[in-house]
């Protein structure tokens, strides 16, 4: 027990002051809880050597503890991405909070309806065939509520919006402000223009920043050559907004691809190789290995037979 806890204690101070996620593996190598932190050395410390009082689920987590993996991110949203990638690859069994996808907030478009909207949620069910983006802490989730509420005039009404039909005699303030195109009144909006919109908002969360500025930009050339100048404005505003809001997360690929992340290390003759598995863009695994005194090598032949084997 001693030595092990020596061992924890030896492994923790190798953990940087950064963001990340954190992996406790038991005895077998079998990964039994995914975590996120703003300082892993700080978070990872507390919760393993901590002399606070646990809960009798925790207290049976860090009994079993063995050894301990992390990944650094840039941020704490990349942090809360990849925790739970990796929760729902390995699903480990002390993470009972995080695996029915219910503790962070999601924002979905309700794309069965006629006049789509963005609503706030914490329940993921895809099999209506809406769509979900997050996870998002919940400040950021709203904030990005807002932000398409303000900026792409998509309707925050829980009116039930036939298309065809009116469901209010006049349209409220929010269309009167320009923040909503109006499909509640017909002839105000059409259902093609509405979706069309939609469609920026998809493209907007899933982050493909450059399709967006480039329709977004073929608009607002094309309403300045029709001299519909407050238009282009609006459509230069709106690309101003997405260049200042979009960035890139590390934790996933917009190109949605599958591929495997190879790094190789070498210090003093022991060489450590790294794996990042990447599924439809996302991070979904990290693995390591390690091989000491290998003595001369060519990093390239070596790590090209560590991926053949592999």
């Amino acid at each position: 027990m001693a030595d092990r806890l020596e061992r924890l204690k030896a492994r923790i101070k190798e953990l940087p002051d950064r963001p990340g996620v954190y992996l406790h593996k038991n005895a077998e190598g079998e990964v039994i809880y995914v975590g996120k932190a703003r300082n892993l050395r700080n978070r990872v410390g507390a919760y393993v050597v901590g002399k606070g009082d646990r809960d009798p689920l925790a207290a049976a987590l860090v009994k079993e503890i063995e050894g301990i993996d992390f990944v650094t991110t840039n941020n704490e949203l990349e942090a809360v991405m990849l925790e739970n990638n990796l929760i729902k690859t390995h699903q480990p069994r002390y993470n009972v909070l995080l695996r029915d996808d219910k503790t962070y907030p999601y924002l979905k478009v309700k794309m069965s309806e006629d006049f789509p909207r963005v609503v706030f949620t914490r329940r993921v069910d895809r099999k209506k065939g809406e769509l979900f983006y997050g996870p998002f802490f919940a400040g950021t989730a709203r904030r990005l509520l807002k932000l398409v509420a303000d900026q792409f005039k998509l309707r925050s009404c829980d009116l039930e919006i036939i298309d065809g039909k009116s469901a209010l005699p006049r349209p409220c303030l929010y269309y009167d402000m320009h923040k909503c195109l109006g499909p509640c009144v017909v002839g105000l909006t059409t259902r093609e223009d509405y979706r069309d919109m939609v469609d920026d908002v998809v493209l907007f969360l899933s982050g493909k920043s450059k399709e967006l500025q480039r329709r977004l930009t073929e608009r607002m050339y094309h309403a300045a050559e029709s001299e519909n100048y407050e238009i282009a404005s609006y459509y230069r505003d709106l690309i101003r907004t997405v260049e200042r809001v979009q960035s890139e997360q590390q934790v996933a690929s917009a190109e949605e691809e599958d591929v495997d992340v190879w790094g190789l290390y070498e210090e003093g003759g022991d060489i450590a190789t790294q794996l990042f598995v990447i599924r439809d863009g996302n991070v979904v695994d990290r693995r390591e290995l390690f091989w000491e005194k290998i003595g001369d090598y060519q990093p390239s032949y070596f790590l090209g037979e560590v991926v053949q084997r592999y």
